[in-house]
């Protein structure tokens, strides 16, 4: 069965404040013919940090799992919450959907989708504390 999926994140590109943490909808449709769905080897959609030069600086991240299997031709949207890195600069988001403990889809020939994040500076230099105060992790 050959495994292929539409991943369309609602923005091209974002900005974000370094060091927060954003979520990104990312709407996917399941191309293949079984459904995306939990299980021994359950499927979940994630991202890999790259540079603006696409070199990989990150690769793993948490994924969000297909709780509710997603049949085929269906599409449904996922919120990705992505760790902003703490160093301002331009960077890219791939997004892609994992078959855990057996293959990527890109390793599979499917097409991965694309969101350039641009990371500024703290605004005001007492927000950041605040806002790292008041999470719960």
């Amino acid at each position: 069965a050959v495994l292929r999926a539409r991943m369309e994140p609602s923005q091209a590109a974002i900005t974000a404040t370094a060091g927060e943490k954003v979520a990104i909808p990312v709407r996917v449709t399941n191309l293949s013919h079984i459904p995306l769905a939990q299980g021994n080897s359950p499927f979940g959609l994630s991202y890999h940090l790259m540079s603006a030069e696409r070199q990989v600086l990150r690769f793993d991240h948490p994924r969000v799992w297909f709780n509710n299997p997603l049949p085929p031709r269906d599409s449904r949207t996922l919120n990705v919450y992505v760790d902003v890195p703490h160093d301002p600069g331009t960077y890219q988001l791939e997004f892609d959907i994992v078959w855990e403990g057996v293959a990527w889809m890109k390793d599979l020939g499917n097409q991965t989708a694309v969101v350039q994040l641009t990371v500024i500076g703290d605004r005001v230099a007492g927000s950041h504390t605040e806002l790292a105060g008041s999470r719960t992790e």
